[in-house]
């Protein structure tokens, strides 16, 4: 994995400089395991190079996407983000809300 790794959002663009927090601490710690010789202990399939990740939320990815991201034989991690969980609660408060103006 080369030293100049780091997150990225979709079409391997490097953060922002708006990104979040937890990201730019996250290529940090990334960068500064690589610049001491820090590898990961994973042991993927010889065939497994890009590794696509399900991630329901960031909290629950973040530490396998650095550990993944530390594998010297993985070169490539896509996460892809779907929680339709999340949609539908979001729908039930608004519809919470549309009825509680209503009824107020």
């Amino acid at each position: 994995m080369p030293s100049s790794v780091l997150l990225s959002y979709s079409d391997d663009k490097p953060l922002p400089e708006n990104a979040p927090k937890w990201a730019v601490s996250a290529t940090e710690r990334i960068r500064e395991k690589l610049a001491k010789g820090i590898v990961s202990e994973l042991q993927p399939p010889e065939s497994v190079k890009n590794i696509l990740l399900h991630s329901c939320c960031a909290p629950c990815s973040g530490a396998m996407v650095e550990e993944m991201m530390n594998c010297p034989q993985i070169e490539k991690v896509t996460v892809f983000f779907y929680n339709p969980y999340v949609v539908y609660l979001f729908s039930i408060g608004l519809l919470c809300l549309k009825l509680w103006l209503v009824v107020r």
